[in-house]
C-alpha cells in the first residue's frame, strides 16, 4: 500500500471558454500481484483519492473564481513484461468521481452549486525505463470512456431559474509523461506532465509534483 499528497496546476481551453486549476490531493494507493513468471507478473490496484480545486473560468472577456472538491476511486488489471531494465504495462480500469461545485456569478448570469457524478473506464499502456537504482521515466498513453458524458447546471437569469445540459466529451485521449527518484525503500518523489484530448476539441493540460510513501 502507499500514500501520497500532490499539487497541480492545470489548463483546460475549449472554444469560448478557458479555465486554469490550482489543485492539492490526497490519496491512498494499492497494488498486488497476482502471479507471474521472471519475465512477467499480472497484478491489482486500487486508489482513494480526495482533491480541492480553485479555478479561474474566462469565457468571452470575463473571469470569475469557483472552488471545487471531490472524492473517488479507481480500480483496475494489468500485467508487467520486463526486458533488461525495461517495462511494458497494460492494463484496464475503472473510476468514479463525486466532483462538487460551488456557485459563481458570470455576465450577471448565477450558476448555481452543483454535483458531478463521474463514470470512467480506461486502456492504456505505458514504458518503464530504470537508468540507475533511484532515477526511473515512465511514458504511458491510452483512452478513457466517460459513461456519462453530460450533466445538468442550475442558471438564474433575470430572477428565473433555467436547466442547462453541458455535454462533456465521451472520448478522452490521454499521455503520460513522469520523472520519478526514489528517495529511500519507501518514499519517492515525482515530476508528471498529463494531458488529457477529448472527441469534443477540449484540452486538459496539468503540470504536477507528488511525494509518495510504501508499506
Amino acid at each position: 500500500m502507499g500514500f501520497f499528497v500532490g499539487a497541480e496546476k492545470a489548463d483546460v481551453n475549449a472554444v469560448d471558454l478557458g479555465i486554469d486549476d490550482t489543485t492539492f490531493y490526497v490519496g491512498v494507493n494499492y497494488y498486488k500481484t497476482l502471479g507471474g513468471t521472471t519475465d512477467y507478473d499480472y497484478f491489482a490496484k486500487g486508489m482513494l483519492r480526495g482533491v480541492l480545486t480553485s479555478s479561474d473560468i474566462a469565457s468571452l472577456g470575463e473571469s470569475v473564481e469557483s472552488d471545487s472538491n471531490s472524492y473517488g476511486f479507481e480500480a483496475g488489471f494489468g500485467a508487467n513484461f520486463y526486458v533488461a531494465n525495461h517495462t511494458l504495462t497494460p492494463e484496464l480500469a475503472i473510476s468514479y468521481d463525486r466532483v462538487n461545485v460551488d456557485g459563481f456569478t458570470m455576465r450577471c448570469n448565477i450558476y448555481q452549486d452543483n454535483n458531478i457524478n463521474l463514470f470512467m473506464g480506461k486502456l492504456g499502456a505505458s514504458w518503464q525505463a530504470q537508468w540507475n537504482e533511484n532515477l526511473s521515466t515512465i511514458l504511458g498513453g491510452g483512452v478513457r470512456f466517460n459513461f456519462k458524458d453530460d450533466f445538468e447546471q442550475g442558471v438564474i437569469v433575470n430572477n428565473q431559474l433555467f436547466n442547462t445540459k453541458t455535454e462533456l466529451g465521451n472520448t478522452y485521449y490521454y499521455v503520460t509523461l513522469r520523472l520519478n527518484y526514489a528517495l529511500s525503500d519507501s518514499w519517492d518523489i515525482s515530476v508528471i506532465y498529463n494531458g488529457d484530448f477529448s472527441n469534443k476539441s477540449s484540452a486538459h493540460n496539468s503540470g504536477f509534483v507528488k511525494l509518495g510513501y510504501w508499506w
